[in-house]
């Protein structure tokens, strides 16, 4: 089983806000999907309110504890600039997740907070998904609290205190309120279309070739329709029979099947294709 790794913004809420002491979006993921590392997205102002009292790290430490699962926290430093510049954070996300991504094997998997921040970082990081310019699961946190007035984020922050008080540590009255958002990409649903058009013109090995570049789940389905309609245009006979052998099910799209007939009619199929 591969490693969960979390790639989580920092806003106001974060780690619990002094208002009804429940988890923050960064630790009630944290609670639920147990991240092996956990990348902490900081402005400069949280950058700072890190240096000054650690409430986040420190907080990540104590659900650690708590949960009984070793978390490593990476902290990633921005510059000091606008926090609601959509352009500058969709550069930097997507660089930045990139890079997070290019260190993960095959098996693990990557989770995208788009509770906290500002709605600048949690509109870039959907609009991201989307486009499929990251590849990660996204997960919204709800509000445990109806009271809609801004939260601030106290100099003075009595971490332990606040732990203490924090009523999602009770396994009794735990309610879990995050869940993977599941949004169109917008860039498979366009090769998806493609890959229509191009089975509707018989071209079987673009289509193959399109194909292999998309996820495996949704390919799984048809794929081997598609490497049984290339091999077949080929008359890679030895190809099909595999194909069959491994999906009985095809038969019948072969209504000779016999020796020489076979390949008599395999071969004028083929040439009825090519005049298409």
């Amino acid at each position: 089983m591969g490693k969960v790794v979390l790639f989580s913004p920092v806003g106001r809420t974060d780690p619990m806000p002094d208002k009804n002491f429940k988890d923050g979006a960064l630790l009630h993921i944290s609670r639920f999907y147990h991240p092996d590392i956990v990348y902490l997205y900081l402005t400069q102002e949280m950058s700072n309110i890190e240096e000054f009292d650690k409430r986040y790290s420190k907080s990540l430490a104590l659900l650690s504890k708590h949960i009984n699962k070793n978390i490593e926290v990476k902290l990633i430093k921005t510059n000091d600039y606008s926090v609601q510049d959509f352009n500058l954070f969709y550069k930097e996300f997507r660089a930045t997740i990139n890079q997070i991504t290019q260190k993960l094997d095959p098996d693990d998997t990557l989770l995208v907070n788009i509770s906290s921040g500002t709605p600048a970082m949690k509109s870039c990081l959907l609009v991201l998904a989307t486009l499929g310019e990251i590849n990660c699961k996204l997960i919204q946190v709800v509000s445990p609290d109806d009271n809609k007035e801004r939260i601030s984020t106290p100099k003075e922050y009595d971490l332990e205190t606040y732990w203490s008080l924090n009523p999602d540590n009770n396994e009794a009255t735990l309610v879990k309120r995050c869940e993977i958002q599941h949004c169109p990409n917008l860039k498979y649903l366009e090769q998806e279309k493609i890959l229509k058009n191009l089975i509707k013109n018989y071209n079987y090995k673009a289509a193959l070739d399109l194909a292999k570049d998309l996820p495996t789940k949704t390919t799984d389905s048809f794929i081997h329709l598609l490497e049984l309609a290339r091999a077949r245009e080929l008359l890679e006979f030895k190809t099909v029979d595999k194909i069959l052998k491994e999906n009985p099910e095809l038969m019948p799209c072969f209504p000779v099947r016999e020796g020489t007939y076979r390949k008599v009619f395999e071969y004028f199929l083929t040439l009825h294709l090519k005049s298409q």
